[in-house]
């Protein structure tokens, strides 16, 4: 993983996304929510991770279905 790519802990992720530290343990329990990482018993979670589960969160209004963002050719490239 490169130093670029900073780890948050669940408050600073639940602070990102405008919830409760609560909704993210439900999230998780319910494997419904952001991916994170687990190092020992730690949860942690990636910006870039977050960022992407925000984007394919996204509604559109005028059908009320989830939209789905174009995926871009060089994602999945590369090494972490």
């Amino acid at each position: 993983m490169s130093r670029s790519t900073p780890l948050l802990d669940s408050d600073q992720a639940a602070k990102l996304l405008g919830c409760s530290k609560a909704a993210l343990m439900n999230f998780r329990t319910q494997r419904r929510g952001p991916p994170y990482v687990l190092i020992g018993r730690l949860v942690r979670y990636r910006c870039r991770d977050l960022a992407r589960w925000i984007k394919s969160r996204r509604v559109s209004p005028e059908s009320g279905t989830r939209v789905q963002e174009p995926r871009k050719s060089s994602e999945g490239q590369g090494a972490e």
